[in-house]
């Protein structure tokens, strides 16, 4: 029989010029993920920000900062053409209307990786850690959660050689670099990372999000949860706690419980505790 999908657009609460929201486009892809066994790829290399749990500082160290985000990610990267009739749409046009061959009909079909398939995140983390092959990023300095993580991050003395030493990430269409820096202003090593990651995303035509390209922070929010580089903290941002804590009491409030409310917020609260272990 045949596999067909569907589509729908969510408003992204932005508007143009004439006042036409703009909306993001959502492939509801529930028919194709049936048929289909999901391609695992480097999603057991995904990073966890708990790993930065083991993050130390010493007293005159602060954390440097740099970020980038894809605009429209997994819209910018072209899938083989014999992936199309996997990836058909639940409508049609006769050929006519389209300037094809007459009397046939055609049904549209994804040929770039599609949000909701289920590979799409394997599929994207091969594509952003090839990238960072491709700007020549060291693989040795690069956090992934199946690996031990870099023994500059972790280190306690101030050893000459661990100097200049960034570190970065790669979660999908995210990348953050990060550096000790002390009272010495020279910052080269990270921005140097930032830069080249920045270089090969353009080669490749990747588009960089302005608005969220941050460069030399001190605080960021990251993977979840706000890492403060000055005060050497890590865990949720005291917004993302308050607005847990004011839906925890309107659920409360409530005569009955829906499950789906309690798995939300429940799942929230584990996300929180996670940053201090007697709460877990």
């Amino acid at each position: 029989q045949q596999v067909l999908n569907g589509m729908f657009a969510v408003g992204k609460n932005t508007f143009l010029s004439t006042g036409e929201e703009v909306q993001r486009t959502i492939m509801n892809l529930i028919p194709t993920n049936a048929c289909f066994s999901q391609v695992e790829g480097a999603t057991g290399d995904l990073p966890s920000i708990c790993q930065y749990l083991s993050l130390v500082l010493n007293r005159s160290e602060k954390l440097a900062m740099f970020q980038s985000d894809m605009s429209s990610a997994f819209y910018l990267f072209k899938l083989p053409a014999c992936w199309a009739p996997n990836l058909a749409f639940n409508i049609a046009f006769p050929g006519e209307s389209l300037g094809l061959q007459r009397g046939t009909v055609y049904r549209p079909a994804c040929s770039v990786i599609p949000m909701g398939w289920h590979s799409a995140v394997s599929v994207m983390q091969e594509i952003a850690e090839r990238l960072t092959v491709l700007g020549r990023l060291p693989a040795s300095h690069r956090v992934r959660r199946t690996s031990p993580l870099p023994v500059w991050l972790t280190d306690t003395l101030d050893l000459a050689e661990s100097k200049g030493k960034p570190w970065y990430h790669v979660y999908l269409d995210n990348f953050c670099a990060m550096e000790k820096v002390g009272d010495d202003p020279d910052r080269a090593s990270g921005a140097e990372l930032h830069l080249a990651l920045e270089k090969a995303w353009e080669r490749a035509g990747v588009l960089s999000s302005a608005k969220k390209r941050v460069s030399e922070a001190g605080v960021v929010q990251e993977l979840g949860a706000q890492v403060d580089g000055v005060k050497g903290t890590l865990g949720p941002s005291p917004e993302r706690l308050l607005k847990l804590v004011q839906s925890t009491l309107v659920v409360l409030a409530k005569g009955r419980l829906r499950k789906k409310w309690v798995q939300v917020i429940a799942g929230r609260w584990v996300h929180c505790m996670v940053f201090r272990r007697p709460a877990i």
